[in-house]
C-alpha cells in the first residue's frame, strides 16, 4: 500500500517529485518499529470505561497530529501516508490537515467496502478509528496555525534547519 502511495505521489507531483522521496519506503520500516515499541510500552493502558477510552483517543490523536506536523514541516522525508496527503495538498492548494481528513475517511470507506467484499460484513472497524480519521487532520490544522515548527529545509540554505525560536525572531 505504501508503494502505491509513493507511486501516486510520483504521478501527482511529476517534476516536483524528487528521487530522495523514494526513501519514504525505508522510513516506513523505522516508523513501524517505533509504533511496535510504543504499543509494547502502552500495553498496560486498556481502559474499560468509555470516558477513559475517549480521553485516551483524544490524547493519542493529539499526539499523532503533533507528530505529523513535526514530520511534515521540514518538507523532508516522511512516511508515504503523509507524503501522499502532502502531494494532494500541493496539487489542490487545500490545507494539509483538511486533505488529511478527506484522505483518512476515504481509506476507511475503501477498507469498509473491501471488508464487505471479502468477509461479507464490516470487520474490525471501531468508532475510535472513525473519530481519529475525522479529527486528526483538524488538529493538524490547529497546530499548523498556532505552533511554530521546524522551518522547511531549503536546498540553497547553508544554515540548515531553523528552530522555532529562530523562526520567531526572523518574523
Amino acid at each position: 500500500m505504501n508503494a502505491i502511495f509513493v507511486l501516486i505521489e510520483v504521478i501527482l507531483l511529476r517534476r516536483d517529485f524528487h528521487a530522495v522521496q523514494y526513501l519514504q519506503l525505508a522510513v516506513t520500516f523505522w516508523f513501524a518499529a517505533t509504533l511496535d515499541v510504543s504499543m509494547l510500552l502502552l500495553n498496560w493502558f486498556s481502559p474499560d470505561s468509555w470516558w477513559l477510552r475517549g480521553i485516551g483517543l483524544l490524547l493519542g490523536t493529539t499526539l499523532l497530529a503533533f507528530g505529523i506536523c513535526m514530520e511534515v514541516a521540514p518538507k523532508l522525508i516522511m512516511v508515504p501516508g503523509e507524503g501522499i496527503v502532502r502531494a494532494f495538498s500541493m496539487v489542490t492548494k487545500v490545507r494539509f490537515g483538511t486533505v488529511k481528513v478527506c484522505f483518512d475517511i476515504s481509506l476507511i470507506v475503501i477498507a469498509s467496502v473491501l471488508s464487505f467484499i471479502f468477509f461479507g460484513r464490516l470487520n474490525e472497524l471501531g468508532i475510535g478509528t472513525i473519530i481519529a480519521a475525522a479529527i486528526t487532520g483538524l488538529i493538524v490544522n490547529f497546530f499548523n496555525r498556532h505552533v511554530r515548527f521546524v522551518s522547511p529545509v531549503e536546498p540553497n540554505n547553508q544554515k540548515g534547519v531553523q528552530t522555532s525560536a529562530a523562526a520567531n525572531t526572523a518574523d
